[in-house]
């Protein structure tokens, strides 16, 4: 059964995961994921790759305008210089997954095929009313830190000043996936909660020396990184996806106070 970290281990391993050495040894298992295509002008289109998930998305105003026009730079300088590699993101996707729930084979095997697609908002719905949101509308804020590696994608990670947030986001995953609505249909916790906001996707493999040059290139946006960028998260709300370049929430998808 898969764990969620605890705060203080989840905090020195975030702060591990952006150093050199580590991302050094984070380049090497570097990999397409076969999400995007370059076509012959040079620019990446996506691959289909449909799904579903709880996410708090970055939208460019009040409180997180900064924190996305700061990102949107960080994504630029990731890819200079890499962009026969790297696929940017749109900056319009940028968002922390909450809870995944299903994509592509499993979305097709668990929900489509069994004539669910249409109904599958309306049923997350049925579980998230039960969720006890906090009696204050304080956000969740998640400082991001540095870039780091995830085997096929690029990201900024977070971390959690205040514990309570962190707890917060863990107490509503625990929720999530031990729902038995939501069990019933096969969700399940497939990895522990990791913050961060994807920036790029690996689009081609890299060479040796590629990687090296990429792990000293991110060292030095990271340490250019003076204050951390902080997110404030007061919702997450169900999005469909066709590919990983862009998320769709609904006026009639449901969403839950974090």
């Amino acid at each position: 059964m898969i764990q969620e970290l605890e705060y203080h281990f989840y905090e020195s391993r975030q702060r591990e995961e952006i150093s050199l050495p580590q991302l050094q040894n984070r380049a090497k298992e570097l990999k397409s994921g076969g999400k995007f295509t370059q076509s012959e002008d040079g620019n990446w289109q996506p691959v289909g790759y449909p799904g579903f998930a709880m996410q708090a998305m970055l939208y460019p105003k009040g409180e997180n305008q900064q924190t996305y026009a700061q990102l949107k730079k960080l994504r630029d300088r990731l890819t200079d210089g890499f962009e026969d590699t790297l696929a940017p993101l749109p900056s319009p996707s940028f968002h922390q997954t909450v809870v995944n729930t299903f994509s592509d084979k499993r979305l097709e095997e668990n929900i489509t095929t069994k004539g669910l697609l249409m109904a599958f908002p309306n049923l997350i719905a049925g579980a998230v009313k039960d969720y006890a949101p906090p009696t204050h509308d304080d956000p969740v804020v998640m400082n991001l830190i540095g870039i780091s590696f995830f085997r096929t994608a690029i990201g900024v990670l977070g971390v959690f000043e205040n514990q309570e947030h962190f707890e917060r986001i863990i107490q509503f995953r625990n929720f999530f996936y031990n729902h038995k609505k939501l069990t019933a249909l096969n969700i399940e916790r497939t990895r522990p909660f990791i913050g961060h906001v994807t920036l790029a996707y690996v689009g081609k493999e890299l060479s040796e020396d590629q990687q090296n040059k990429l792990a000293e290139h991110v060292d030095a946006i990271n340490q250019d990184i003076k204050e951390p960028l902080p997110f404030q998260m007061k919702i997450a709300e169900l999005c469909r996806y066709d590919d990983l370049s862009a998320y769709h929430p609904k006026y009639d998808y449901p969403s839950v106070m974090l």
